[in-house]
């Protein structure tokens, strides 16, 4: 009886010793298992940090015409242009899964129509999906001033993926046409225009000998009744070469144009009452009205000449 309260007694010990000791290793065990799992994570870190990260830039110029017959296109303003990259492309080093996540990055035109896009790269290069609006809707000036919404469609492709190296500068620009009714056409006005300056060669002498062109940046005023029968007008700047040129949409099968010159003043030769030759300073040159019928999609060119 003795034997065996003594051998349960033995069994008991040995019991509590084993999970003693299995209690005792697993607290000596922690810090180690800790330590490699911190190693396994600072090695995936690794396959980006191992390399410093540096940047690239894609920068441009978005336009259209935002403001009619004024001879050029504007920058766009408020545009916004979206970047995208695989983070997949950040990592260096170690075997790299298909996929990865995607990061994206932002930029607005400013009121001159650029934008700069800056994205992030490793010592590899980075594949950038670029995206500029296909289409957008924006006040448009008309040549009187009067703005009105308008649906401007880019007219130039944008590549499908532009890579970039750590520091590069890339430039992708982007232009818009803006919508046309297929019932509308044009009219073109255009020509030379000269003022008659030296008189002191005599009406009898051949025009030519009497005039030159006019300053650069004389006005002549153009006005019309559009589509739909609104008083349009519009100020056109003479080049310093003496030639001008104006064109307007119409549906109808033929414009009529009005077109008078602004007064300017410049020195004029001309005889007294002895025929001997004098110069006024400062003479009033003017160019009364004259209308000009077009038909639709056609175009005339008219000089003209002020006294």
């Amino acid at each position: 009886m003795v034997l065996i309260i003594i051998f349960c007694t033995c069994n008991q010990i040995q019991h509590i010793m084993k999970k003693q000791f299995f209690k005792s290793a697993m607290v000596l065990a922690l810090p180690f298992l800790l330590f490699t799992q911190s190693c396994k994570k600072d090695n995936e870190e690794n396959k980006t940090s191992n390399v410093v990260m540096g940047s690239a830039t894609i920068t441009g110029r978005i336009t259209a015409d935002m403001i009619l017959n004024n001879g050029t296109k504007e920058g766009v303003a408020g545009i916004k242009i979206t970047g995208r990259i695989n983070t997949a492309d950040l990592i260096t080093t170690g075997n790299v899964a298909a996929g990865g996540l995607t990061r994206t990055y932002e930029a607005t035109t400013d009121a001159n129509g650029n934008y700069t896009l800056t994205v992030e790269v490793n010592s590899k290069p980075v594949g950038v999906t670029l995206d500029i609006p296909a289409s957008f809707n924006a006040e448009q000036t008309l040549e009187n001033g009067v703005k009105k919404q308008t649906l401007f469609t880019r007219n130039n492709a944008i590549p499908a993926t532009i890579n970039l190296t750590r520091s590069q500068v890339a430039t992708q620009n982007a232009d818009y046409d803006y919508e046309v009714s297929p019932l509308l056409g044009t009219v073109k006005l255009s020509g030379e225009v000269f003022f008659r300056n030296d008189l002191c060669k005599g009406v009898s002498a051949a025009l030519d000998s009497q005039i030159n062109i006019v300053p650069a940046n004389t006005l002549l005023v153009v006005t019309w009744n559009d589509d739909n029968a609104d008083p349009r007008e519009i100020e056109v700047s003479v080049g310093a070469n003496g030639k001008y040129e104006f064109m307007v949409e119409t549906k109808n099968a033929n414009k009529v144009l009005t077109i008078k010159g602004r007064k300017f003043y410049a020195d004029r030769k001309s005889p007294n009452i002895n025929d001997s030759c004098i110069t006024e300073k400062n003479y009033g040159y003017t160019l009364p009205a004259q209308n000009v019928s077009i038909n639709k999609n056609e175009s005339e060119v008219r000089n003209y000449t002020f006294q």
